[in-house]
């Protein structure tokens, strides 16, 4: 949905606000109104010379699409801890190479997150991300269960950077500096364990000799 964004200061639009907000959305929406929307695309004559049989056939097509995800992922989601992964694994090899819309993309991730039974299994899911298309691949969604993945499956220094990275790009969240806090938890916990071998290490030596 693009957008245009405009000056507002205080609560109550003054003269010199309204000036302000003028100035900065007419060339804007002057230059927006000869562009081409997805939807001016995908509906030829769209808003007021709409075929009704092409907007008929989309809305059958996109019902179509949703109802066979849906019902399809609902089933995988039934079937037991043990049966759910290969459910869910089954499904995107059906429907998910590669997905045909990010609401597909998305949805498939989901279910395969949400069947994780194994620490192996995490490496699934980032194998599915990363054979995603680049423009669904980099949406921040995909991103934020990505670095999710790669912290549960170990790779703490990973998921760290790539939260990072979509915190720069995105801005912050409660859920994405909660799991980069979770990974500097875990790195200092493996810090400390790894200092307390090496003493315990020492005092074995100096006890040998």
């Amino acid at each position: 949905m693009r957008t245009i964004r405009y000056p507002l200061p205080e609560g109550n639009i003054t003269e010199e606000t309204a000036a302000a907000m003028q100035a900065a959305i007419k060339d804007e929406i002057t230059s927006l109104c000869v562009g081409i929307s997805p939807m001016h695309q995908s509906i030829p004559g769209y808003p007021t010379n709409v075929d009704p049989r092409k907007a008929t056939t989309m809305r059958d097509q996109l019902t179509e699409l949703g109802r066979i995800s849906d019902e399809s992922a609902r089933s995988a989601r039934r079937a037991g801890p043990a049966e759910r992964m290969g459910r869910a694994q089954e499904l995107i090899a059906t429907e998910g190479r590669p997905p045909a819309t990010y609401p597909t993309a998305l949805s498939l991730l989901m279910l395969l997150r949400d069947s994780i039974v194994t620490v192996a299994d995490w490496n699934v899911v980032l194998d599915f991300v990363g054979k995603l298309p680049a423009h669904f691949a980099n949406e921040s969604e995909i991103l934020e269960i990505r670095a999710f993945a790669a912290a549960q499956a170990g790779n703490n220094m990973q998921a760290i950077a790539e939260l990072q990275t979509l915190i720069d790009l995105t801005g912050p969240t409660p859920e994405r500096l909660g799991l980069m806090g979770g990974r500097y938890k875990r790195l200092t916990k493996a810090a400390t364990a790894s200092d307390a071998e090496k003493a315990a290490g020492s005092r074995q030596g100096d006890r040998l000799l």
